[in-house]
Formats: C-alpha cells, sequence, structure tokens
C-alpha cells in the first residue's frame, strides 16, 4: 500500500434524468426538477490502497491478530455450511443482523425454528434465505473465485420468492434514501456501467497484496455505491464480506452485529468512501472484527461450560455414544427435527428416540413446534433453549464494546450525522 491518500479519488458525477413519476415540492411550490447526477466510482482492481490514519492501523493490527488468535477456516473439512459447529452460531448470528440493517426482524430462536421447517413470523423465513446467501457465499469461497456468476447466485438466495428480480444485475436506476434520485443520498452509477464495474470488483477482491480487513472494507465500500441489483445489495455485499473472510482462511464472524450497533456511523462511511476517504470505513471494520472476535471467543467458553453441565446432567455418557454425539450436535443446530437428528449424528429411528427422551429427561431439550402440515412425533421441531442464550450473549458482548472500541484514541473516528 503507498502512503499517498490522494491516490484514492473522490467519485465523479454524470447527469442524469428522472422520467418516472413524483415530483418534488419546494416549499409550497411544485418543482419540475428532473435532472441528478450519479455517482460513479473509480475502478480499484489495481490502484493502489492508501495507508491509513495511524491510529486505524493499529487498530487494524489488533483486528487481524485477534483473526488469528480464533483460528481458522474449516472450509472443506467442518459442517457450518449447513449451520453446524461454533461457526454455524456465528453464521446464524451474521444473518440476523444483517437482516435487521435492512429493517428485517428475526430472532435466533425463529431463524431456528424456521431453519428446521417450523412456522415462525416472515422475518424468520425472510432471514434464513439470507442465511442461505450466506451458505452459498462459504460454499463458493472454497473456489476461492469471485466473479459476477458467483454474486448473482448469492443474490438469487436473497431474492427467492420476492417480487424484485434475483440473480441479475438490475437494468433500471436505483438510489439511496429520498423519493426520487434528486433528493438521494445517493445515486448508483446506470446499469449500463454496470458489467464493467462489477469485473473491476472482482478483481480487486482477488489481489494478495492486502489485509483481508483493508480489503473487506474497500470491497463493501465499492459494492454498496455499485449497487448491482435491485434490492439486496446490503445483504449480498456482506455475504461477500464473509467470503472473502473465507478466501483469507478464517472462519465466518458476525460483523453485521457490530454495524447495526452504530448504523449512522455505518452509514456515514460510505459518505466517506465516496469522498475519497478510506480511513473511516477500515477503521469501521477493523473495529467490527475486533469486538466480534472476543465475543466470539467469549461464547466459546461458555459453550464449553455448557456442554460440560449437559454431560453432567446426562450422567457422562461415553464418547462413543449416540447420546454423546447428541449432545454437541444439538449445541450446534439448537432446533431439529427427529429426522434432522438421525442424519446428524448418524443413528437409526429407535436410536434417536431413546435418544430424545433422555436428552428431554435431563430438562435439555423440549418440544418447541410441529413443522407446518406435520403429522405425528416424527415431524415435531425440539429444541434446546440455552444455546439461544448463547447467541444472545454474543450479540450483547459486541454490541457492548463496539462503541468501546471505536471511541478509543484520541481522534475521531467519522463526523456523525446529526
Amino acid at each position: 500500500m503507498t502512503a499517498d491518500a490522494a491516490n484514492w479519488p473522490p467519485f465523479t458525477k454524470q447527469p442524469g434524468r428522472w422520467d418516472g413519476d413524483g415530483d418534488i415540492w419546494d416549499g409550497d411550490q411544485r418543482s419540475h426538477r428532473r435532472h441528478f447526477e450519479h455517482s460513479i466510482p473509480h475502478q480499484i482492481a489495481e490502484r493502489p490502497v492508501p495507508e491509513p490514519s495511524k491510529r486505524t492501523i493499529v487498530l487494524r493490527e489488533r483486528a487481524l491478530a485477534a483473526l488469528n488468535s480464533l483460528g481458522g477456516s474449516y472450509l472443506g473439512k467442518g459442517s457450518y455450511l449447513d449451520g453446524g459447529t461454533i461457526e454455524g452460531l456465528s453464521l446464524r448470528t451474521e444473518a440476523i443482523n444483517s437482516s435487521r440493517i435492512e429493517g428485517i426482524q428475526a430472532s435466533f430462536r425463529n431463524l431456528s425454528i424456521a431453519s428446521a421447517g417450523g412456522r415462525a413470523k416472515p422475518g424468520a423465513h425472510t432471514t434464513v434465505k439470507n442465511l442461505a446467501a450466506l451458505q452459498t457465499a462459504l460454499a463458493q469461497a472454497s473456489q476461492k473465485v469471485l466473479n459476477v456468476e458467483v454474486i448473482c447466485l448469492i443474490h438469487s438466495k436473497i431474492a427467492e420468492g420476492e417480487t424484485y428480480s434475483g440473480g441479475r444485475l438490475r437494468k433500471q436506476l436505483v438510489w439511496v434514501g429520498g423519493d426520487t434520485p434528486m433528493d438521494a443520498r445517493h445515486v448508483a452509477p446506470p446499469s449500463d456501467a454496470l458489467p464493467g464495474l462489477i469485473a473491476d470488483f472482482c478483481g480487486f477482491a482477488a489481489r494478495d497484496d492486502l489485509d483481508v480487513v483493508t480489503k473487506m472494507a474497500v470491497a463493501h465500500a465499492q459494492f454498496e455505491s455499485i449497487h448491482p441489483f435491485e434490492d439486496g445489495n446490503g445483504r449480498v455485499g456482506r455475504a461477500i464480506s464473509q467470503a472473502l473472510l473465507a478466501h483469507a482462511g478464517y472462519s465466518p464472524i458476525p460483523i453485521s452485529t457490530a454495524f447495526l450497533a452504530v448504523r449512522n456511523i455505518y452509514y456515514d462511511t460510505f459518505a466517506n468512501y465516496a469522498a475519497g476517504n478510506l480511513d473511516s470505513t477500515i477503521t469501521l471494520h477493523a473495529a467490527a472484527v475486533l469486538t466480534a472476535c472476543q465475543a466470539l471467543r467469549e461464547t466459546y467458553l461458555r459453550k464449553d461450560e455448557l456442554l460440560e453441565e449437559w454431560l453432567e446432567q446426562t450422567r457422562r455418557p461415553h464418547e462413543n455414544t449416540f447420546l454423546h454425539a447428541a449432545l454437541f450436535w444439538i449445541a450446534d443446530t439448537p432446533a431439529f427435527t427427529l429426522a434432522q437428528l438421525r442424519e446428524g449424528i448418524g443413528a437409526s429411528a429407535p436410536t434417536v428416540f431413546r435418544v430424545v427422551d433422555q436428552l428431554e429427561e435431563a430438562e435439555i431439550i423440549n418440544l418447541a413446534a410441529r413443522r407446518k402440515f406435520a403429522q405425528g412425533r416424527g415431524e415435531s421441531i425440539w429444541e434446546a433453549p440455552e444455546v439461544y442464550e448463547l447467541a444472545t450473549f454474543a450479540e450483547t458482548r459486541i454490541k457492548e464494546t463496539i462503541r468501546e472500541t471505536l471511541a478509543s484514541g484520541s481522534q475521531p473516528l467519522v463526523k456523525q450525522k446529526p
């Protein structure tokens, strides 16, 4: 990276004309202004990235150390891609809070039950689609290739069943904030510029001369500025951030929990990026990575304590028993059907019935719901409520510490909106 911050120019402007409905009111007079300006980000695939401030460099180094301390990815050898292991808890938490940034509400319990096929509020089922997008991003990350086809595939998971077009670049004008492009905070580039901008974005994502925190920060700001889809851009962009972590060999971490806790600062970083200021977005990403890693480490310890309690409650079954396997599987998959548990631990149906009876007797699980149109016990959904408490703990710790992390140091992070 270079120390010359002038090498990162602000966006250029391209005039446009609004042909849609919705004249603007100026006081008591109707205005027939129809002209606006697109914001066009520069191509960045080969552009030298300037070093941020010394304060941000220190924070970034702490974030990278926290990532390395937390441990590497289980890509290709673990089960977090379908919601298992502690990374599954992290990924579900990321899906929930990335969705909440867009106003889509779901609790960890709602998402878990909806993922198991149970009845849940609409927000939970929408968040299930976001979880599928994150899982798709991580599955594709194993190929270490990010191209327009992969990005559109991620988007198709979010857009499934929605009214807007999924899995293809937009053809229409889009903007952020305001009722029309004339009063918007940001008007995205015209659709004919998207193929070139996305190709350049993918070129940037493939670079190997940047640390993962800097790459995530710049890539996210660039992607959201391009806004290549009709809707769902924020969730796709945050899924790509998890893919970049996986590319670098790291497990998913719930950085969206931090973004949600400081949403105004998060939005301000995009305006700063458009003005040519990389410092605020790198600082925020470094702080989000650091606080998420710290919270996950504490959550790991709590999970170990929970498993120890469960082993005591079940009279310490032998490691080779299905009951022992079920305890560890349920700690990663807190809502499930008997069929899902059977597949998860590789047991026969009669064995799974016995295991569930033992777990229920030990007060580790209880009947949560029945799947839609379900018939009989085999379609019941069971849950382990104490696992939900782990997710709540992780969320709370991130929200408590992100502002403290951002407030550290003598220089302000970013000018917030009044």
